[in-house]
């Protein structure tokens, strides 16, 4: 998969977490952010976590996000909506 040049920024943030759900493929990065593609290309991007986002998990349209800043994330699939946090400090 390749993205646009550009697309992860100056930094060129490492992904570090990938899932396949729903026909789309999910990719957390280094900073904190989660890349929604569709094929070759990323359809959208969120700042989720402050950190790293190290874990994927998806199941009945729920996708759960875990990072190096000690949250999990709860979101709705469809609309990367936030529906819960945990902090887990």
């Amino acid at each position: 998969m390749k993205g646009k040049v550009g697309q992860f920024g100056k930094n060129c943030n490492i992904l570090t977490s990938l899932i396949v759900a729903n026909d789309k493929i999910y990719t957390g990065a280094s900073d904190g952010s989660l890349h929604t593609w569709q094929g070759n290309s990323i359809t959208k991007s969120q700042k989720i976590h402050t950190k790293s986002l190290n874990v994927l998990n998806y199941k009945n349209n729920i996708l759960v996000t875990g990072s190096s800043d000690c949250t999990i994330k709860i979101l709705d699939i469809n609309s990367l909506a936030e529906l819960s946090s945990i902090n887990c400090k």
